[in-house]
């Protein structure tokens, strides 16, 4: 649009679908601020990682953090699932995954009401099917099922994998 031949522009807050202008924009513009990020600003997904060219909706290609991985629908909504169960609001970059719940410690206050977007009960339901089932005695993981290896990983080093485990009672 500019006359530019550019790659594509890096998606830096994927809730908002937020863009950085490359330098040759900003100075074809007159542009003379730039813009001081977050390390994750959005759904504790790092900027200071590897990057990846993805499309989006409309056609854009963007280059995005390579933690961003939305899953489509048919419909065209786009998920991004969390890696457990947070101690804030999973898009707050200073919220950290939970590691350990127990049924009465009161876990439950961090875990929002409301359904996402696309509506599929969210972590609510998911909070409270894990918490009834670790009350009858069952261990419960919740973790990134789109993330690769997750199962092997949560057995071998459980550890080093990011996840939320209810402790049975």
């Amino acid at each position: 649009h500019l006359g530019l031949k550019l790659p594509p522009p890096r998606l830096y807050d994927v809730f908002q679908q937020l863009a950085e202008p490359q330098p040759e924009v900003v100075a074809r513009l007159g542009g003379d601020v730039y813009q001081a990020h977050q390390r994750c600003p959005a759904f504790g997904i790092p900027l200071d990682g590897d990057w990846r060219e993805i499309e989006l909706q409309d056609g854009t290609k963007v280059m995005a953090p390579e933690g961003y991985r939305p899953v489509p629908e048919e419909n065209g909504t786009s998920y991004i699932y969390v890696d457990g169960v947070y101690d804030g609001d999973p898009a707050d970059p200073a919220s950290q995954v939970i590691r350990t719940i127990r049924v009465d410690d009161g876990a439950d206050r961090f875990v929002q009401p409301s359904r996402s977007s696309g509506g599929r009960g969210g972590m609510q339901s998911k909070f409270r099917i894990a918490s009834r089932l670790a009350a009858s005695g069952t261990r419960v993981i919740i973790a990134n099922g789109t993330r690769e290896h997750i199962l092997t990983d949560l057995l071998t080093d459980p550890d080093h994998t990011v996840h939320t485990e209810f402790l049975p009672q």
